[in-house]
């Protein structure tokens, strides 16, 4: 098939996505009060499906297998410290004390230590067109934060989540339906 411009221009015709009309969020602790977060860049989530291969008649044939989710990185503009600080503390309150202990407070295991975190995506004109929500979320590694007296800008950092699956849902449709993909 040849290469035709204006076919891409139909298809593009409201001028398509834009990679810096993004935000993440989540519910904060009281779970009513949406909080946005500090973000540079993240991706909108990844999955994939493991190919199981079984052998018939000589020949291998290939079938689909279990559903998996990537690891979700973002980069994040550190504020006064606050978020950061609350994902240190969420990491220990997982993970449990520096000596290893686990006590009520931290380590042991707690449902409301995992959060739905939410990536919108929105359009041109500023509305939310498309939202993925990952579920039960946690934060897995934090990275550090470079201090440097001949840097400019602002202190970022990454923290990279884990999470059961997500949800996708478009915002633009007549009929609200959700795409889980889990």
């Amino acid at each position: 098939m040849a290469f035709n411009v204006s076919q891409i221009k139909t298809a593009l015709a409201k001028g398509g996505a834009r990679p810096t009309l993004f935000k993440v969020s989540s519910l904060d602790t009281d779970g009513k009060t949406e909080r946005t977060y500090h973000v540079r860049s993240a991706q909108l989530p990844g999955t994939n499906v493991g190919v199981l291969t079984t052998n018939w008649r000589g020949r291998p044939v290939k079938f689909p297998g279990v559903r998996t989710y990537d690891p979700w990185t973002v980069t994040m503009l550190n504020d006064d410290g606050e978020h950061r600080s609350n994902i240190f503390l969420w990491m220990k309150r997982l993970a449990g004390g520096n000596d290893g202990e686990r006590t009520s407070l931290v380590g042991e295991y707690d449902t409301s230590d995992y959060k739905d975190i939410t990536v919108t995506q929105m359009g041109k004109n500023g509305k939310d067109v498309y939202k993925y929500k990952l579920v039960k979320c946690f934060p897995v590694a934090m990275g550090d934060i470079g201090l440097d007296w001949g840097t400019e800008g602002f202190q970022e950092y990454t923290v990279t989540w884990r999470y059961d699956y997500f949800e996708a849902y478009d915002l633009n449709s007549t009929v609200q339906t959700s795409h889980t993909v889990g």
